[in-house]
């Protein structure tokens, strides 16, 4: 039997791991078994220690204990829904799920990993998106 154990910050400054059920799958859902996943030093830090956060701020409204923290997850589908082709069983994956044993997402939002990319590496996925979304936003040119 799998067992399925999940990153949660229960209260500010405090860091727990929880045993947790097993995620169902619902259909365009797969089941990812987690390889590693990346903690963010900005957004997950700034939640967790809850300094500096000021009334009314978008921080204030996102920072509600206890948080199940986590968005860049990278594993192999275990498992897929009936309606979702089985090819994906055993693909490396990079998702935007929590930090746990086990996920589940949306098969859409899906992005394969190269087998000769290394998880650990892999894992920055997001902050690598992000860059290239901000540089696109900010429109930076040349001269």
């Amino acid at each position: 039997m799998q067992e399925n154990y999940a990153i949660i910050f229960p209260k500010e400054n405090e860091v727990a791991i929880e045993k947790k059920n097993m995620p169902k799958i619902k259909n365009g859902q797969v089941l990812i078994k987690t390889i590693c996943s990346l903690i963010s030093t900005g957004t997950e830090m700034t939640m967790l220690r809850n300094r500096g956060v000021e009334i009314g701020s978008v921080w204030s409204k996102i920072i509600k204990f206890p948080i199940h923290p986590g968005y860049s997850n990278i594993g192999r589908v275990a498992d897929t829904a009936p309606d979702v082709d089985g090819l994906w069983i055993g693909k490396k994956v990079a998702t935007w799920a929590p930090h746990a044993s086990y996920v589940v997402c949306d098969s859409k939002m899906l992005r394969t990993v190269p087998e000769e990319i290394p998880e650990d590496e892999a894992a920055f996925f997001l902050s690598g998106r992000d860059c290239h979304e901000q540089h696109k936003e900010i429109r930076i040119v040349l001269g």
